[in-house]
């Protein structure tokens, strides 16, 4: 937001809801729901790649509930072998919603 403080332009910030639920929410596949899952994460492509990934997925395959990876399948593989590396069951279900403007589903 500060190139338009600094270039004096007008905006005005709309409060919505995040694209790590809605997304997958126009796709049909709730992220939250009761008796299914308690929780669930959210984690930025950021981490991917860096020497401490390891660790960190290594944590993260320790989790119960959902597991939202935004912006991830250029990493997928990475994400899922160390998922399942570090103790996550290769049997999880899962859902890769990729470009959602476009709403292609893959199971």
């Amino acid at each position: 937001m500060k190139p338009y403080f600094k270039n004096e332009i007008e905006f005005e910030i709309i409060p919505g809801i995040t694209s790590s639920i809605s997304v997958p929410a126009y796709a049909g596949i709730p992220v939250t729901h009761r008796g299914i899952a308690r929780s669930f994460h959210i984690f930025y492509r950021t981490y991917y790649g860096k020497m401490e990934s390891g660790i960190i997925l290594k944590n993260i395959a320790k989790l119960e509930g959902t597991l939202v990876f935004l912006m991830g399948v250029k990493n997928l593989d990475l994400i899922v072998s160390d998922l399942i590396k570090y103790g996550k069951d290769s049997k999880t279900p899962v859902a890769i919603i990729e470009k959602k403007e476009l709403l292609k589903i893959k199971e």
